[in-house]
């Protein structure tokens, strides 16, 4: 498993490394990615902003790319926390590729 954030890449990413790419990609003022791949075709990311997070997921080819969406609370509905995109990404990396269940992953065309 790879990770890639601003800074590049790095081979076998653990937990305090999803930690610390998600705290830079907080304080950057651009490139404010992190994402963890199996290959080019399975991964997860996610883009800081200024209003919470965007965070996807690819499963196969372009054709399955999902957006995560959170329903109620205080951020968008294509936004989600801090919180839950560590978990996500977490879960990730021990193969879990769904998240918290209250996300909704809905598909994207990218």
């Amino acid at each position: 498993m790879l990770m890639r954030t601003r800074h590049g890449w790095s081979d076998n990413p653990d937990a305090e490394d999803v930690r610390a790419a998600l705290e830079s990609a907080a304080d950057a003022t651009r490139n404010r990615f992190v994402i963890i791949e199996n290959d080019e075709d399975h991964y997860m990311q996610t883009l800081a902003h200024d209003d919470g997070w965007w965070l996807e997921k690819r499963t196969g080819g372009a054709e399955h790319h999902y957006r995560a969406e959170k329903e109620g609370g205080p951020l968008p509905v294509d936004k989600v926390d801090r919180e839950d995109v560590l978990e996500a990404l977490l879960g990730y990396l021990n193969g879990n590729d769904q998240g918290p269940g209250h996300l909704i992953w809905a598909k994207i065309s990218v």
